[in-house]
């Protein structure tokens, strides 16, 4: 700790006296028993670009600030995986989204073209391609965060409660993640709910998790 700088703390206002080690984001208060926290400036440990209080787990992939696990999703791309951070992940979200909406557009303008030479076959386009795109755009633009990926946090949690009803295997948790995308693609935020029913039931039939979740897999074509 710097001797040029007091800490004092928030609660009853007294000073803090003794030695700040440097891998810390906070120090308790010795006469009211009070969490104090630490100015980013005093310690090294890095901190949750949202919550200065929490240690980062890892960096946004887009923008490489430090995040905790609340705030850092996982975006499964194809072929591979990203990390991000809240806003980096609405910035993506609304990328792709105004290019379902724009694609739409470019669709509503084709038709109009189709519409000059038969009326019935520009309405139809419209109605079953432009239209559809525009609308599934301006939905993912509204769309929360937790519907489109899972954080660490969750991720943990899940895993967690995994081990709590029975063990699981790698290809498994795999199979499980992009049972979760396919769900929240087709049936958005009640998809991971619909898809915990599922394996339950199955799980009630005498199936451990991990035949479950490959039996939901072949029985829906995930593979």
């Amino acid at each position: 700790m710097s001797g040029q700088e007091a800490i004092v703390c928030p609660f009853c206002g007294a000073p803090y006296a003794g030695i700040v080690p440097s891998d810390v984001v906070h120090v308790k208060c010795k006469y009211c028993g009070g969490v104090i926290l630490l100015p980013s400036h005093l310690s090294v440990v890095p901190r949750c670009l949202n919550h200065p209080d929490t240690v980062a787990v890892g960096l946004c992939s887009r923008c490489f600030q430090g995040v905790c696990k609340k705030c850092l999703y996982l975006h499964r791309l194809e072929g591979g995986r990203t990390y991000l951070c809240p806003t980096c992940m609405q910035a993506r979200r609304s990328d792709q989204a105004w290019g379902t909406i724009g694609l739409g557009a470019a669709m509503f303008i084709l038709a109009l073209l189709f519409f000059a030479v038969s009326p019935l076959f520009g309405v139809f386009f419209i109605l079953i391609f432009s239209l559809p795109f525009i609308a599934y755009g301006l939905y993912n633009l509204k769309r929360p965060l937790k519907s489109l990926a899972p954080t660490i946090q969750e991720i943990q949690e899940t895993r967690e409660a995994r081990k709590e009803e029975g063990s699981i295997s790698v290809d498994a948790e795999s199979l499980y993640w992009r049972m979760w995308r396919e769900y929240v693609r087709t049936m958005g935020a009640a998809g991971p709910t619909i898809l915990e029913r599922r394996i339950r039931a199955y799980m009630d039939k005498g199936l451990s998790l991990d035949e479950a979740i490959k039996k939901l897999v072949k029985t829906e074509r995930y593979t």
